[in-house]
């Protein structure tokens, strides 16, 4: 809402045309985040990030390759300025390359550990080749962890069948705003699988208390 806000006084922006694509992008809002793409490119046709996405979107390669070859220059020229590794590697993890995404994000992080973006998008790269152990370990590095970091989190940590610290982060997620994402429903989810467990083990118990003569019992 706030960049259609800004947009009704800001026709010219390609920046922020640039950005409602890529918000329509995450809300699986397809089409017209092309037209957002598309007019963020008509205000400035260098756009290489609105370009990537827009790639992204369509799978136009050759597109990716044009939005590749104009941020690799500006990269050739100033080689030590970290915003534009890591705008190379959101443009690679947008189109599916995660490993030459995470080798953008590590260079970004190398002239700038501190750097936290660059290190939440090299956690996603990681993710993306399903290296959850890798990636939890970059974001246990931020100090402050956001709804974003802890809802990753829970993610990977539920890829790696570790529920218990997935519902822990779910839960710290929902803190700050339980309607993001698929949240409500991967709470529920682990709740209810936490419940059933509980149950069993009550019911074994219950077990236990009236039968302690059955031996198998006591060693299941």
């Amino acid at each position: 809402k706030l960049i259609f806000n800004l947009l009704e006084s800001c026709q010219g922006s390609s920046l922020l045309f640039q950005l409602l694509g890529e918000v329509l992008t995450q809300e699986r809002n397809l089409s017209q985040a092309c037209d957002a793409f598309n007019r963020a490119l008509m205000v400035d046709p260098k756009n290489y990030m609105a370009m990537g996405f827009l790639a992204g979107v369509t799978q136009d390669q050759p597109l990716l390759e044009k939005a590749v070859a104009i941020v690799e220059e500006k990269i050739k020229s100033a080689p030590m300025y970290p915003d534009q590794h890591n705008d190379l590697g959101r443009m690679l993890l947008e189109n599916g390359d995660f490993s030459k995404a995470a080798q953008c994000f590590g260079e970004a992080l190398m002239q700038n550990p501190g750097y936290t973006e660059a290190r939440v998008n090299l956690a996603m790269a990681l993710g993306g080749q399903k290296l959850y152990r890798e990636a939890l370990i970059e974001l246990g590095q931020i100090d402050i962890k956001t709804l974003r970091v802890y809802h990753l989190m829970g993610s990977y940590f539920y890829e790696m069948g570790r529920f218990a610290e997935a519902l822990r982060s779910f839960r710290k997620a929902a803190a700050t705003d339980a309607g993001y994402e698929n949240l409500c429903s991967r709470l529920s989810t682990l709740e209810a699988y936490f419940q059933r467990i509980f149950h069993i083990i009550e019911l074994h118990r219950h077990a236990l208390e009236t039968h302690p003569d059955y031996p198998d019992l006591h060693c299941q």
